[in-house]
């Protein structure tokens, strides 16, 4: 992990101009893969987001996941983008990358907080991100992260010594993991051509609420790709594992704004595929695989059960999600 230094808040206050710091640097809470701090000047409150060394090979994704939260910016959308300097989001300091943006004086709140108008509120904001004209920003000729195929067996091989809780917890579910995933994958295949801009984290966790207004934030896994899947994984986080009557409020709301190309009783499978691959990206981190940092490696541990259970829950909700669908004309069920 690494650590912030004066030298680097002043090279910060110097290159963004933002006067002279008010108060000690805090560091915020929440972020799985990046640290960040709030620092507080006669300028106002900013967020400085030092990205993870494991990324530093992605630094052209994650500048174009910026330019697609500066777009939803532009076009209404409830997000708050970064503070571009020099024609780019991402800022380097000696072997440090970073990106600043505006402060939100805002709180994430629990799934039981997210009623049903916050539900058609997050809803209608998912639709617009999947209705922004992607003729506005280059894409980025690279392929879709969900094309390689995961090989659960090979993490199973790699953890079958190991006997720590997260790696027990995986290989006692590694079988159901595995079969859900030729589930999902398959699904994945079988979708439509559709290609939108996605969100694709757009959880209670990414989303800053201030009374009713409210901020997404975290765009760091936007992408260009099937808004099917967006769409289904959005709806199970924001509905708090499909409680039916916020279900129906996000879906009415979503498919009033926005027309999804893919078969209901197909898509609804690959909805849970991010889930999938945040796993397998977790496994990899505790096995060192990613990085041989000591803290980065026990952050990874601490992600294995979560994501399992998430999956196994969504597949366990997936015939609820299909009933409440099925008699919406909005949605293709050929």
């Amino acid at each position: 992990m690494i650590k912030i230094s004066q030298d680097f808040i002043e090279f910060i206050l110097k290159q963004y101009n933002l006067g002279k710091l008010q108060k000690a640097p805090s560091k915020l809470v929440g972020g799985l893969t990046n640290q960040s701090y709030k620092i507080v000047t006669r300028q106002g409150a900013f967020v400085v987001k030092i990205l993870n060394n494991a990324n530093k090979n992605k630094l052209n994704e994650i500048e174009f996941t910026e330019k697609i939260n500066e777009l939803a910016y532009k076009n209404g959308i409830k997000s708050l983008p970064a503070i571009k300097l020099n024609n780019s989001f991402i800022q380097q300091y000696e072997d440090i990358h970073f990106i600043v943006y505006p402060y939100f004086d805002g709180r994430v709140i629990l799934s039981k907080e997210i009623d049903l108008d916050k539900c058609g509120s997050l809803a209608r904001e998912l639709a617009k991100i999947h209705s922004l004209d992607t003729s506005k920003i280059e894409i980025p000729s690279t392929k879709q992260i969900y094309d390689d195929k995961i090989d659960f067996k090979f993490y199973y091989d790699k953890t079958k010594y190991i006997d720590e809780e997260w790696a027990k917890a995986f290989k006692d579910k590694y079988k159901i993991i595995s079969d859900i995933y030729e589930k999902s994958y398959d699904a994945y295949k079988k979708l439509s051509n559709q290609k939108t801009f996605t969100h694709k984290d757009l959880n209670r966790l990414n989303v800053l609420w201030k009374e009713n207004d409210f901020v997404i934030i975290d765009w760091e896994n936007a992408t260009f790709s099937n808004p099917s899947i967006d769409f289904f994984s959005t709806a199970w986080f924001l509905t708090d594992d499909v409680k039916e009557d916020k279900y129906k409020v996000f879906v009415r709301e979503y498919l009033k704004n926005f027309k999804l190309e893919d078969r209901m009783e197909t898509a609804v499978y690959a909805g849970m595929i991010d889930e999938v691959i945040w796993l397998e990206f977790n496994l990899r981190r505790s096995l060192g695989m990613i990085s041989k940092d000591k803290q980065e490696i026990e952050l990874g541990k601490t992600q294995i059960i979560t994501p399992m259970t998430e999956i196994i829950n969504y597949y366990s909700k997936i015939d609820k999600m299909i009933e409440i669908l099925k008699n919406n004309s909005c949605f293709s069920h050929n």
